[in-house]
């Protein structure tokens, strides 16, 4: 919305400096623009450019705001990961010493074939999945209202070229805690867009 805003505030200002710049080129030795019309541009000009300002100042701020949601999705995916390859190591046997009159020490009892195994947890995620993931997840913070499937799979393809259409559909489809598809419009008009939804998941979540 703001930045519709944004490109109307400049086409008023290209329109307010046309009308004197024609009127300088047809007329140049007489000032042709009215005295109080000249004013009445000029405050409106001003205001113009203080709302420009203003429409500046609020895409700052939602750029850091989307910089600031990446930083914390990308340290939340880190220790998910991390916690994803972790290894769990099973509990030692607890011995069990019998007594004896003799005072023979118990010999300590023969490995077994599970002392070598180990338990991991959580599914591994593919480094090509992770990658893809993360270039979605990017450009999709900063778009809050959503892209189509074409649109990103343009945008991946130019950050990695061997990426199919397929691929990042079935990846968006795959990670339904990460990505949600909403369809507007009917018939010819209908329309299918993509949204990073984490954050809304866990706000529920809580």
């Amino acid at each position: 919305m703001w930045l519709k805003m944004t490109e109307e505030v400049e086409n008023i200002k290209e329109e307010f400096n046309t009308i004197f710049d024609e009127e300088d080129s047809e007329k140049p030795a007489k000032n042709s623009v009215p005295l109080e019309k000249y004013e009445e541009l000029k405050k409106e000009n001003e205001s113009l450019t203080y709302e420009l300002e203003g429409y500046k100042n609020e895409a700052y701020l939602a750029k850091d705001e989307a910089e600031k949601k990446f930083e914390k999705f990308k340290a939340h995916f880190v220790a998910q990961q991390a916690l994803q390859h972790k290894t769990v190591f099973p509990p030692l046997p607890q011995q069990t010493v019998e007594r004896s009159t003799a005072n023979i020490k118990p010999q300590p009892p023969p490995p077994t074939p599970d002392d070598d195994k180990v338990i991991t947890s959580g599914p591994a995620v593919p480094p090509t999945e992770a990658k893809l993931i993360s270039i979605l997840t990017s450009f999709l913070m900063v778009h809050p209202l959503g892209a189509s499937l074409d649109y990103l799979v343009s945008y991946v393809r130019s950050m990695t070229r061997n990426v199919t259409q397929a691929t990042v559909l079935s990846t968006l489809q795959k990670y339904t805690e990460l990505f949600n598809c909403e369809t507007t419009g009917i018939g010819a008009c209908i329309e299918h867009r993509w949204y990073f939804v984490t954050f809304d998941v866990i706000k529920k979540e809580k």
